[in-house]
């Protein structure tokens, strides 16, 4: 019970902190370092004073340059310029040193040499510098190319030099960042798309929300029916969305261009037959997605061979009177045409189950399945289902099935024993996936930003952007970034509203 509980305690810290982060983000509340900021950036506005930090990581071990020497040349040369000492310079005490080296010494530009991962590291410098009052544009990494370039001492030096020369005409007064636009555009027909659009109206921002066809708590049913109320949850937030001030919502809409830049995108789309657009600085991307339909089993050709969504209404009928029954779970999931996990089906199958034992006391029940895996305190679902005598048997491979007459023959390999095992039920059940949605591929062709493999928008490599396209200022949430269960769902639309704060409030778009 206490692992579970800290499971469950993952996904509540997660959700809080993507919480803090939108307190954080709230637009005109104010914080007090944001004053100091502004009086930093005003004493060293016009200071033409380099800083240049020399990593003894990147210099001695990367490139396998004597690091004292080439940091007493440097300090031999009279220039208005400081030279720093780190031991590493991504790592907290060379953070520090850089941030004191910048209010000590009243430095107006950066020179970091060199970094070793210069792409995986430049937006952390950049906010570091941001964060005693100096832009992002002030920073330069030394690139010394690849390791084995063969450089030596003498060519690096002669390197730095011309880039210091560089630097120094570069001491022009502050240039304006770029103004960017403080309002968000969301686009999906999904309960992510609802969530993000009014997170971000409740940071005061303005939402433009485009919905695909109207909103209906009936069909975001259709992905996560076994979740807990998901019509009444689905009705409130429709219901929120419709009323709050800050949002604009376009239903029956398609998109259809984006022009402009980064920060300043035009939205084109259609509503209704009219053209229509809005200015925005952040796109989120919520179309979520679809089940899958099986072409398995005999399914559309015999009415005894169900969805589980089917299921879960059947078993509400007073008629359901089925006393065998087997599921096949990973049906669309886990193949080879779709490697990944769906997340949903094993909890969807043993709610179903649990459910068929509830009005069928002596039903017999087997699920087919290659593990189980459901979360949280869902794992007491399982628990309860092996109580009640529903039999799991891993299967081997996919199963054989031979219809005949209203019965099903089955025979499977039990991974565990090996052995074949024969079953008939006159129930079968498949535990079909989630697929990506229809308009991922026109999306990504409109907004031009990255699909993956399976069909799913790409997320940006870079571990300090999450939940971010290949695009600056285009996001993704829920189904649109992969298949996911709603809690996570729902918690990705936080977070995403949470990062759109950060970057309104600073007026500044993550390059």
């Amino acid at each position: 019970m206490l692992r579970l509980a800290m499971m469950y305690g993952l996904l509540d810290q997660l959700l809080v902190a993507a919480k803090v982060i939108q307190s954080f983000s709230k637009k005109n509340v104010a914080f007090n370092h944001n004053s100091n900021r502004q009086t930093m950036v005003k004493e060293r506005k016009d200071s033409d004073r380099i800083g240049i930090f020399f990593c003894r990581f990147g210099l001695s071990t990367q490139l396998n340059i004597d690091c004292d020497d080439v940091i007493q040349f440097i300090e031999k040369t009279n220039g208005n310029f400081y030279v720093g000492e780190l031991e590493y310079g991504c790592n907290t005490t060379g953070k520090k040193s850089i941030i004191n080296a910048v209010a000590e010494e009243n430095l107006g530009r950066i020179i970091i040499a060199p970094c070793y991962a210069e792409k995986a590291h430049l937006t952390m410098f950049q906010q570091l510098i941001q964060s005693v009052g100096l832009s992002g544009n002030k920073l330069t990494i030394f690139d010394a190319g690849e390791r084995n370039h063969g450089w030596n001492s003498e060519d690096l030096k002669q390197k730095l030099m011309d880039l210091i020369k560089s630097e120094e005409k570069a001491t022009s007064p502050e240039e304006p960042g770029i103004t960017i636009t403080t309002e968000a555009a969301v686009i999906g027909n999904s309960i992510t798309a609802l969530q993000a659009a009014l997170d971000i109206a409740k940071l005061g921002y303005k939402a433009h929300l485009l919905i695909p066809g109207s909103a209906s708590a009936r069909s975001y049913h259709n992905i996560f029916w076994h979740s807990d109320n998901i019509i009444e949850k689905s009705e409130s937030l429709i219901e929120q969305v419709s009323n709050h001030s800050n949002i604009e919502l376009y239903k029956e809409s398609q998109v259809e261009r984006l022009e402009g830049k980064p920060g300043n995108y035009k939205l084109v789309f259609n509503e209704n037959g009219k053209a229509k657009y809005v200015i925005t600085g952040a796109i989120v991307l919520a179309p979520g997605a679809q089940p899958y339909q099986p072409s398995e089993f005999s399914y559309n050709e015999n009415r005894h061979v169900i969805t589980q969504g089917e299921l879960a209404e059947f078993i509400s009928e007073d008629n359901f009177s089925f006393k065998k029954i087997v599921m096949i779970q990973c049906v669309g999931s886990r193949q080879s045409a779709r490697q990944y996990c769906s997340q949903i089906c094993c909890e969807q199958a043993i709610k179903n189950a649990i459910k068929i034992k509830q009005v069928q006391p002596d039903a017999e029940i087997h699920i087919l399945h290659r593990d189980i895996r459901v979360y949280d305190f869902k794992e007491d679902y399982y628990t309860e289902a092996i109580e009640q005598g529903i039999k799991f048997i891993r299967m081997d491979k996919t199963p054989e099935v031979r219809p005949d007459n209203g019965t099903f023959h089955l025979k499977v390999v039990d991974r565990l024993s090996q052995q074949l095992v024969a079953l008939e039920c006159d129930l079968l059940v498949l535990s079909n996936g989630i697929i990506p949605g229809v308009d991922n591929q026109k999306i990504s062709d409109i907004m031009n930003v990255s699909l993956n493999g399976d069909g799913f928008f790409w997320e940006n490599e870079n571990l300090m952007k999450p939940l971010q396209c290949n695009k600056p200022g285009i996001f993704m949430a829920g189904l649109a970034h992969s298949p996911q269960r709603l809690e996570n769902a729902l918690l990705q639309a936080a977070a995403v509203a949470g990062k759109i704060g950060v970057m309104f409030r600073s007026e500044k778009i993550i390059m």
